[in-house]
C-alpha cells in the first residue's frame, strides 16, 4: 500500500480493495485531534492533487481553501457530533488551487471510531446545470419581453382583419382569401409567442425521477387530446415501467400523438411520394389509427408512436424537430411540439427519430432510461 501506515482494526485486504476504487476515499479519526485523515486512496489523491503525505494527519478542511462557511459545511460538522450519514456537495479546491465541486458522502463506522468519506468529481455536472439554469432565465425574459411587446400589435391586427371582412361590402373572391390568410397568420404568431413563454416558464419547473406506468401515462395523454374516435382510434398495446418525470413525459406521448392525428387526418398520401403509397394511400374518410408501443433491444426499450397517415417526406424530416417548424403547413400549430419531445427525450439520456412506414404512415420512436425491466404481457383493457 505504498508504505502508508493504516488503522490496526481495519484489514489490509480491505484497505487494498478501496484503494482502487474509482472514487476518492478517505477515513477520519474523530477521536484524534482535529479530526485528522487517517487513509485516503489514489482517486483521492489523483481528485484533489494532494499526495498521502500531504494530507494524512491533517483535517479535510484544507480542500476548503478560504470558503471555510459554506452551506454544506455546518451539515457535516452536525453530522459528526450526531454520528449520522450526509450528503453534500462543496466546492473544494486542488492543491494547485484550481476548484471543483466534490460530491462528499460521510458516513460514521460501526464502532463510530472513524468516518468514511466519498468523493466525487461532479464539476462538469454542476457547471452543465447551471450552464442550463442561466439559459433557461434568459429564455424566459426573452419570452415575457417578446409576448408583452407583440401580444398587443397581433391582437390589433386579428381584430383589424375581422372588421374588414365584416364591414367591406363586396369583397372579391381573393379579398377574402387575403383576410383570411392574414387572420390565420397572426393566430399562428400569437400561438407560437404563447408556446415559447409556456416553454420558458417548464424548463424552470422542478424534476421528479420516479418509476411509472407508461401505458397509464400513454392513456393519460390520450384523454387529455380531444378527437372524435368515430375518426381516430388509438391502440395502446403493453409498455413497460421507465424512471422518468412523468410530468414531461405525458408531455411527450401528448404531444407525439397529437401529431399524429393532425396530420394522420390532413390527408392522404401525395401520388409523388412512395409508389406503393399512392396506389393505396389514406384518403380523407379512411379512419386514422394510430398505435402506441414498445419493444426492448438489448440495452434500452424503445418507445414508438405509429400512423397511417401520409409519413414523413424526405425535405421535412431533416428538420422535424426544429423549433417553430411546423410539419403542415395548413396548421396554425405552434410549431414547438416536437422540439419539446427531442428536449425532454435529452432530458432523460435518450434519442428519438422518425421512420416512414410501408405502404404509408409514420412512425416516431424514442428511447428513455430504463427503470423496471419487465413488460405487462396481457394488453390491459
Amino acid at each position: 500500500m505504498g508504505g502508508m501506515e493504516l488503522p490496526n482494526d481495519l484489514s489490509a485486504e480491505l484497505l487494498e480493495a478501496v484503494n482502487v476504487s474509482a472514487c476518492g476515499v478517505s477515513l477520519v479519526d474523530i477521536h484524534l485531534r482535529d479530526q485528522q485523515l487517517v487513509f485516503v486512496n489514489d482517486m483521492f489523491c489523483e481528485m484533489t492533487g494532494y499526495s498521502r503525505e500531504d494530507v494524512l494527519g491533517r483535517n479535510c478542511r484544507l480542500l476548503q481553501g478560504q470558503l471555510r462557511d459554506q452551506d454544506g459545511t455546518s451539515t457535516i460538522r452536525q453530522a459528526i457530533q450526531q454520528r449520522s450519514r450526509v450528503n453534500v456537495e462543496l466546492l473544494n479546491f486542488k492543491k494547485d488551487g484550481t476548484p471543483f465541486w466534490n460530491s462528499l458522502y460521510l458516513a460514521p463506522s460501526t464502532n463510530h471510531r472513524y468516518f468514511i468519506g466519498i468523493q466525487n468529481d461532479v464539476t462538469a455536472k454542476k457547471e452543465a446545470e447551471q450552464r442550463s439554469e442561466q439559459l433557461t432565465r434568459t429564455l424566459r425574459s426573452f419570452a415575457y419581453y417578446v409576448s408583452h411587446d407583440l401580444r398587443g400589435p397581433l391582437r390589433r391586427l386579428s381584430l383589424w382583419a375581422s372588421r374588414l371582412r365584416a364591414e367591406v361590402v363586396g369583397f372579391s373572391a381573393n379579398g377574402e382569401k387575403l383576410t383570411e390568410q392574414l387572420t390565420r397568420s397572426s393566430q399562428t404568431l400569437s400561438n407560437q409567442i404563447e408556446a415559447l413563454l409556456q416553454h420558458a416558464n417548464t424548463g424552470l419547473a422542478d424534476r421528479t425521477y420516479e418509476e411509472v406506468d407508461l401505458e397509464a401515462v400513454a392513456r393519460t395523454a390520450v384523454q387529455a387530446l380531444a378527437h372524435d374516435p368515430n375518426e381516430t382510434r388509438v391502440v395502446i398495446e403493453p409498455l413497460p415501467r421507465l424512471v422518468c418525470d412523468r410530468a414531461r413525459v405525458v408531455q411527450l406521448l401528448q404531444n407525439l400523438i397529437g401529431n399524429a392525428m393532425t396530420h394522420a387526418i390532413s390527408g392522404s398520401v401525395p401520388d409523388a411520394q412512395r409508389g406503393a403509397a399512392a396506389r393505396t394511400g389514406k384518403l380523407h374518410n379512411e379512419l386514422t389509427q394510430i398505435i402506441v408501443s414498445a419493444r426492448r433491444s438489448d440495452t434500452e426499450w424503445i418507445i414508438s408512436v405509429e400512423d397511417n397517415g401520409p409519413g414523413v417526406s424526405s425535405e421535412v424530416e431533416s428538420k422535424i424537430f426544429d423549433p417553430f417548424k411546423s410539419t403542415c403547413e395548413e396548421s396554425a400549430g405552434r410549431g414547438l411540439g416536437l422540439y419539446i419531445c427531442k428536449e425532454v427525450v435529452e432530458e432523460h439520456g435518450g434519442r428519438i427519430w422518425t421512420e416512414n412506414v410501408v405502404p404509408h404512415g409514420a412512425r416516431f420512436c424514442f428511447t428513455l432510461r430504463p427503470g423496471a425491466h419487465s413488460i405487462v404481457e396481457s394488453h390491459r383493457a
